[in-house]
């Protein structure tokens, strides 16, 4: 009897433990306007990274006098994706970050609606701020195609 009643403490504690340190970050998007961010996954924790990463690179008049926003990294941390996919439309963009304490990392979710079968060059850019964190990120990103 006790140890059934062990075996099960044991497998109930595990799972209910994982779900309570599991929980989703608030996550603020920003725009980043007058930039050409190569693609890929951004996650930018000083000042220094975020001039390094992300490079003002664009003619238009209106940038001339644009400065990046500003953000404290003493306080947050920056996320990124940026990728171009096809679509006949611009893509709908859905994402969370979800923090699990228990193994210590984030997960930023982005799922990436394309619509149409277009050969069109659709840019897509997610920037978002979260809590300062120093968690191991995973980036999650799937690709949904709508006709």
């Amino acid at each position: 009897m006790r140890l059934s009643l062990f075996i099960y403490f044991l497998f109930t504690g595990i799972n209910s433990f994982s779900q309570e340190d599991k929980f989703v970050v608030p996550c603020e998007a920003i725009i980043i306007k007058c930039t050409q961010p190569t693609p890929g996954n951004y996650f930018i924790n000083s000042f220094k990274e975020y001039n390094d990463s992300i490079i003002k690179k664009s003619s238009y008049s209106e940038c001339s006098d644009y400065d990046l926003p500003d953000i404290d990294f003493e306080k947050y941390s920056l996320l990124g994706f940026v990728c171009s996919v096809g679509g006949c439309d611009d893509p709908q963009i859905k994402y969370t970050v979800v923090r699990n304490i228990t193994f210590e990392k984030e997960e930023f979710n982005i799922d990436v609606s394309v619509i149409g079968e277009c050969l069109r060059n659709n840019l897509v850019e997610v920037w978002c701020i979260i809590p300062k964190t120093n968690y191991e990120i995973k980036f999650n990103v799937t690709f949904l195609y709508t006709k």
